[in-house]
């Protein structure tokens, strides 16, 4: 999977269905997150960096700019064709946006199949996804149920099954932080241990 696509997908599925804006905004930019170094280390994954993704949308009649952050690591395996990106993960925040009190992103009521859903919308690399499984994963202290989704993807330019994990977000100071893991799904036990590992290690901000 295109790291910077992905990048824009999961950026994307947080504001989605949102009236567009004009004039000059007020502006809500989230705090980065990530994962700890310990689970990074643990897993083999490789930050990439924080790249922020700007929406402007219209709130209750007041024009805001909203500025999400994601946070990607990638980790890749040797083969004797190189290097194989074996997995993506994401943290990503998006600013609660309270205009009069009031909290208007909807990122915080969606579950996780309509997130989901949102990224395969927003990525045309990744398609009929699937609910097979779920289990129980600790983030920011809290417990979350982590579904994972089978689905088609494209990484390094051919198409092949992935496994997608994905939270529903959670509530931190200002922000909504949500943890996303793609990997192939030829990877098998080690790659949903390793998405575990990556979301339980979540932090905010960073």
């Amino acid at each position: 999977m295109d790291r910077r696509a992905f990048i824009g997908a999961v950026a994307g599925a947080t504001t989605v269905g949102l009236a567009g804006c004009s004039g000059s905004p007020t502006t809500f930019e989230a705090r980065p997150a990530g994962t700890s170094a310990a689970a990074a280390d643990e897993t083999g994954y490789e930050e990439r960096g924080t790249e922020s993704r700007t929406v402007s949308r219209e709130f209750a009649g007041t024009d805001v700019e909203v500025i999400n952050k994601v946070t990607t690591y990638e980790k890749t395996v040797d083969t004797v064709l190189g290097s194989v990106r074996a997995g993506v993960f994401a943290a990503v925040s998006s600013p609660a946006v309270a205009v009069a009190g009031q909290s208007f992103n909807p990122v915080g009521d969606y579950d996780p199949g309509r997130l989901v859903e949102l990224l395969a919308g927003s990525y045309g690399g990744l398609s009929d996804p699937t609910r097979v499984g779920e289990s129980s994963v600790e983030v920011l202290g809290e417990p979350r149920t982590f579904v994972r989704y089978e689905a088609t993807a494209t990484f390094e330019g051919q198409e092949i099954d992935v496994f997608v994990h994905v939270t529903e977000a959670l509530r931190s100071g200002e922000d909504f932080v949500i943890p996303v893991a793609v990997y192939p799904a030829q990877v098998g036990e080690r790659g949903r241990e390793n998405a575990h590992t990556l979301a339980s290690g979540t932090e905010h901000p960073v």
